[in-house]
């Protein structure tokens, strides 16, 4: 019973998480488009990378305390990578997402990419954890 509680936990929050990365593929395609100014864009999404992180860093620490090692370490370089990201911004950045440079390069594709791939790994876990679900409902 406990463990169909912590997989559900992590289904939701993988939900949540897909739901959040669809939200920052819409605002960066606004950004590339002009639909909306890039400093507009950019606080909308660096409002929501706090959230982001305490999500992606949910899954692994309620697997671990639950006793499920291997799946929390599958589930956890996604939440390092964006701990990386977060606690090693520049100094000059105003966040994550910066307005005057995030028109540079490819950076907006870079993060719309990064978006498809949070995307997919999110897709990976939450059906993951619906296996587990059901696998433990009917044990």
């Amino acid at each position: 019973m406990y463990d169909t509680f912590v997989f559900t936990l992590c289904l939701l929050d993988s939900l949540i998480a897909i739901v959040l990365a669809i939200y920052h593929i819409i605002v960066l395609s606004d950004i590339q488009f002009d639909f909306v100014a890039a400093r507009h864009g950019c606080d909308k999404l660096n409002k929501s990378v706090k959230p982001e992180l305490m999500l992606n860093a949910f899954i692994p620490l309620i697997l671990m305390l639950s006793g499920h090692w291997l799946l929390s370490i599958l589930s956890s370089p996604l939440a390092i990578y964006l701990c990386y990201r977060y606690f090693n911004l520049r100094s000059s950045f105003i966040g994550l997402y910066d307005a005057t440079v995030i028109r540079n390069g490819n950076q907006l594709i870079n993060f719309q990419k990064e978006s498809f791939v949070k995307i997919g790994y999110h897709l990976i876990i939450f059906f993951a954890s619906l296996y587990y679900v059901i696998l433990y409902l009917l044990t």
